[in-house]
């Protein structure tokens, strides 16, 4: 890794994305090396909230949220008000992005903005009051965000064929 001093704070899309997508562990072991060793090193945190919506699941991602407790964080106690002004600006969404528990979203856009973090989410943009996508919720915010392939070229890694 390139040692960059920023700090991540993870949705679930990444991880659900990583794991059950298209970097699968047994395909890319490098990413999740190096994604274990941000946790590790602190650089990488997410909400309790997205633990929560990953034990929906019940396969080896479930099973690796239970053994890297550390990633997921309590908020803070500023965070709380950051998460109504959140769910105050989207109150006409649909309900699902309002009443479904667990719902990270809120959570995570109040703790990447309380503790000066970058959201990694493998939502892509959607501009919708009614059915909001992270980026559009982080950018309402002035909260930054990356895509997966976005974070690692910022980190400097990359994964060459082993061929």
């Amino acid at each position: 890794m390139s040692g960059a001093s920023c700090t991540y704070c993870l949705d679930t899309s990444v991880l659900i994305e990583l794991h059950r997508g298209i970097y699968p562990r047994a395909v890319f072991p490098g990413i999740w090396d190096d994604l274990e060793q941000l946790v590790d090193d602190g650089r990488m945190v997410a909400p309790r909230e997205v633990r929560r919506e990953l034990d929906d699941g019940r396969d080896e991602l479930t099973t690796w949220a239970k053994t890297h407790k550390n990633v997921f964080l309590d908020p803070e106690p500023a965070e709380y008000p950051l998460v109504g002004a959140i769910q105050q600006r989207f109150s006409t969404a649909g309900t699902v992005w309002l009443t479904k528990a667990p719902h990270a979203d809120p959570w995570i856009v109040a703790m990447a903005q309380n503790r000066k973090l970058v959201v990694l989410t493998a939502e892509k943009w959607g501009q919708s009051i009614k059915n909001p996508k992270l980026p559009f919720v982080c950018e309402e915010f002035g909260v930054r965000w990356l895509s997966i392939v976005d974070f690692l070229v910022e980190e400097g890694l990359s994964y060459p064929s082993a061929r």
